[in-house]
């Protein structure tokens, strides 16, 4: 999952798990490990809209995300 930040401003930014802001900001928000990829691939400045989801919605999503993933590496073999 990655953290959702505002430091100093108004702007948001993403991080992945790995990765610490060094100023010490609060974490506003998470993104789910299913909707990580979407954001990795969003170019900077994109616009996006975040939805709240409880943690069933959550792990949900994160199945089906892997269940997609697993047929589609199953076709190619």
């Amino acid at each position: 999952m990655g953290s959702i930040q505002i430091p100093g401003g108004t702007q948001p930014i993403i991080l992945h798990r790995d990765a610490v802001s060094g100023g010490g900001f609060g974490m506003v928000a998470t993104v789910i490990s299913a909707d990580m990829d979407k954001v990795a691939r969003a170019a900077p400045g994109t616009a996006t809209r975040f939805e709240p989801v409880d943690m069933d919605e959550a792990l949900a999503a994160r199945r089906e995300r892997r269940a997609a993933l697993e047929a589609a590496a199953a076709s190619l073999s």
